[in-house]
């Protein structure tokens, strides 16, 4: 899930990081700095000022990961939440050995965000 070829099949920039605490990386011409790793449990790490996390847990085969961003700009919620919900999406299929395209994981931008919106 963080290993950069993995990352570049789902998340919204390809981050070439190993990552290891104190680490920095660039990625779409902003910077961040790991800041945490409990492997394979935890990985957290600042991006463009703003907080983001990694959980898993699981047993027995099954497997719950908890994806936390953390900003102050309520604002930009709605939006935020929806974007995320696109590059999840494109996790899932990625799990299930499938490929789910950004353009296609973009597709239901206007409904999901009017999902937000209202929330």
């Amino acid at each position: 899930m963080s290993e950069p070829a993995e990352l570049e099949r789902w998340f919204p920039a390809g981050a070439d990081w190993t990552p290891a605490v104190g680490e920095t990386f660039g990625a779409g011409g902003a910077t961040g700095e790991v800041t945490e790793v409990d492997a394979p449990h935890r990985l957290a790490w600042t991006f463009n000022g703003e907080l983001y996390s990694f959980d898993l847990s699981g047993d027995e085969g099954d497997c719950l990961l908890v994806f936390t961003h953390v900003f102050d700009d309520r604002a930009r919620a709605a939006q935020t939440a929806t974007g995320w919900d696109a590059y999840l999406s494109r996790l899932e299929a990625h799990l299930d050995g499938g490929f789910l395209s950004e353009e296609e994981a973009h597709e239901p931008w206007e409904q999901v965000h009017g999902q937000m919106t209202v929330r």
